[in-house]
């Protein structure tokens, strides 16, 4: 097995490849005072639509839209379960646009009040009327802040506004959240002013979008549109792997470059920016290449999602057999199984003959590798969501639940 050098990050570019179209639709957007914008980018899982958001912030943050101030909620990403309720949207909302609650003074008194009162065991209708007055205040707040401030919101994963717990979650008793928001979205992001808003989601959530067609359809003063999101056309994928593998060397990652041919690398990925992923943490941790994956003929025309899947299973294999101090095959399942993300105790309660410190040794091994989702912020670690289907499939060579868990 490979033994993958200590670094508890991944790789990634500094800067965004392609997308020109895209970010240059949204930061005329934004610079459009006179009037208030909502997107809709959909695409498949790994295609760049976590990276797109990543990127609008960061260009927020670093630019100067004119003299005038510009707010971002930061991604509100709607797999994380802290963001299945309205509450909780807001509460994100809140804290990343208004820190100092000089707007928002009033909405989190009453906020603090309406929680005091959940907890008295209110009764329906109380409740529901102390959830409208505070709709309503904080719908106020944020028109007032818009007038002096063009606010970005951004919202991934809005397949998932509908939620169910995963298996792994209901087995170990982890709490349901209140996780429809939908009504949320339609009924409160239409009444708010000077805004641009930017949804991110896979294609199933298309009824989202003729939803949230609707909700915009008669405000005068907004502007809906929904575009698909497409991978890296062959320049751009050549390019991305190898910033990729270059930032890998100058990482120490790996010692020496590795010549792919570009023809080769989009057949079997298609751009696809996981399927990339893949191939480069396969490039950089198992220590050589991995032409040998690749037929020797394209000219059968089939299609990159046919050529990827003919790889993909001793992709996997090959991924597994990987080390992070601890063998990857061994800790890749559980963060197959728990969709809502894993940390070191819920490992250790799957895995009770691993240790508290090794369970967090094991999962921060992972965050090296390109396909594993994780932030500071956040206390579990994910999988990219293609990874999930990926693994989820019994040809994968994943091991099965039953086989895993000690019941």
């Amino acid at each position: 097995m490979s033994v993958i050098p200590t670094r508890h990050y991944a790789l990634r570019t500094p800067h965004l490849i392609g997308r020109t179209t895209e970010t240059d639709r949204i930061q005329r957007a934004v610079k459009d005072w006179l009037r208030s914008y909502a997107f809709y980018f959909y695409g498949p899982g790994g295609i760049g639509k976590t990276r797109l958001l990543e990127e609008i912030g960061d260009r927020i943050k670093q630019v100067s839209f004119s003299t005038r101030l510009v707010g971002w909620s930061g991604i509100i990403d709607l797999y994380l379960s802290g963001m299945h309720s309205n509450s909780g949207i807001e509460k994100a909302i809140c804290e990343a646009i208004d820190p100092d609650r000089e707007y928002f003074a009033h909405y989190w008194d009453m906020r603090s009040n309406f929680e005091h009162q959940h907890r008295e065991h209110m009764d329906a209708h109380q409740r529901e009327m102390l959830r409208t007055q505070l709709a309503a205040a904080f719908i106020g707040a944020f028109n007032t802040l818009a007038g002096k401030t063009r606010v970005v919101l951004t919202f991934d994963t809005v397949e998932l506004i509908q939620y169910e717990n995963d298996l792994i979650q209901t087995i170990c008793q982890v709490q349901e959240e209140a996780i429809t928001v939908k009504t949320w979205l339609l009924e409160t992001l239409p009444q708010l002013n000077n805004t641009v808003i930017i949804f991110a989601g896979r294609p199933k959530s298309m009824k989202l979008d003729a939803d949230l067609r609707a909700a915009f359809a008669d405000k005068s003063d907004w502007c809906y549109a929904a575009y698909e999101l497409a991978g890296f056309d062959e320049a751009e994928t050549a390019y991305y792997f190898q910033e990729i593998i270059a930032m890998a060397i100058r990482q120490k990652r790996m010692r020496h470059t590795i010549e792919v041919e570009p023809a080769w690398l989009y057949a079997y990925t298609g751009g696809r920016p996981i399927r990339l992923a893949l191939l480069i943490d396969l490039a950089v941790y198992s220590g050589g290449d991995f032409e040998d994956l690749f037929s020797r003929r394209l000219s059968d025309h089939r299609s990159p999602d046919e050529r990827w899947h003919e790889i993909a299973q001793r992709v996997i294999a090959r991924i597994q057999e990987l080390e992070t101090g601890y063998p990857v095959v061994d800790t890749l399942p559980y963060l197959a199984l728990t969709r809502q993300g894993l940390d070191a105790k819920l490992l250790h309660y799957l895995e009770p003959g691993w240790s508290l410190d090794e369970c967090q040794q094991r999962l921060d091994g992972m965050k090296r590798f390109t396909f594993v989702k994780s932030r500071p912020d956040w206390p579990r670690i994910y999988l990219h969501d293609e990874m999930y289907d990926v693994l989820d499939d019994p040809t994968m060579g994943c091991m099965a639940l039953p086989d895993r868990i000690r019941w």
